[in-house]
């Protein structure tokens, strides 16, 4: 679940900085692109975060049956 707030924290944080700030054009928008490679980033280990709980109940799963 961490990733995930990561993803949403990043994902949201350059609206919140552009709808408060009008000078800072420049820094915000080098942020902005900082902080969607950032939400990416914590998408993608979401994902494999996932797909390792997925793969390992699935192998665990015969196991518990004996």
């Amino acid at each position: 679940m961490l990733y995930l707030l990561g993803f949403v924290f990043f994902l949201q944080l350059p609206s919140d900085l552009y709808r408060n700030s009008t000078h800072m054009v420049a820094i915000l928008g080098a942020l902005f692109i900082n902080c969607t490679f950032a939400a990416y980033i914590f998408w993608v280990l979401l994902m494999v975060n996932s797909a390792q709980w997925f793969v390992s109940a699935r192998i665990h799963d015969p196991l518990i049956k004996i």
